[in-house]
């Protein structure tokens, strides 16, 4: 019965013309294209000097991403960009300079942007800051006049109680006024630690 099938399957086939094609896939568990097992790992002492010779290519290629890293630090420089993103004392979220950006800068104009009576009340003034007073009910400074003459380019760093208004004021003055290299440096305390560490 079994010799019986196999007639009637070649001869199926051989009427549609496809034994070639039959005879390539039975080559393939056979032919060259045949699957083949993996090949054992090693054993003994070839076992004990391939596993050395995988771990000390490993230890070689640590060594050379440790020391691509070293490099990469010893050349970075710091970008003016970069800053973080925090909850100052309202929870509200805002985005400040970093203070290595902060301590990078040259001739940076400090802008206090709070009312003068609560840089009194807190006692916190920012040191060698410009009183800059931002009225937040109509979005724009008390007196613009103050930062007149001062260069479009050069660096301001906005301050407030926490970074909020400082941010706002920060907006305006680039669009709004035209300068661009303004920085949110948050709270005074901030700020002055920030220019502290000026090299």
């Amino acid at each position: 019965r079994g010799r019986t099938l196999t007639r009637i399957f070649l001869h199926h086939f051989a009427a549609r013309g496809m034994l070639s094609t039959l005879a390539k896939v039975a080559s393939l568990s056979v032919g060259p294209f045949a699957s083949t097992p993996p090949p054992s790992p090693p054993r003994g002492r070839g076992a004990s000097r391939a596993s050395i010779a995988s771990r000390a290519m490993a230890s070689e290629n640590d060594a050379s991403a440790s020391d691509a890293m070293k490099k990469k630090k010893t050349n970075d420089v710091v970008n003016p960009h970069d800053t973080i993103r925090c909850l100052n004392d309202q929870g509200r979220e805002v985005e400040l300079a970093t203070t290595e950006t902060l301590a990078s800068l040259t001739d940076a104009l400090l802008v206090d942007v709070r009312s003068p009576p609560e840089i009194e009340e807190r006692d916190m003034a920012t040191p060698d800051a410009l009183n800059v007073w931002w009225n937040k009910q109509e979005g724009g400074f008390h007196h613009p006049e103050l930062l007149e003459g001062v260069p479009k380019d050069r660096p301001i760093v906005t301050n407030c109680g926490s970074g909020g208004r400082a941010g706002l004021a920060k907006k305006y003055l680039e669009e709004e006024m035209g300068f661009t290299r303004v920085y949110n440096g948050g709270g005074p305390e901030r700020v002055r630690d920030a220019v502290a560490k000026k090299p």
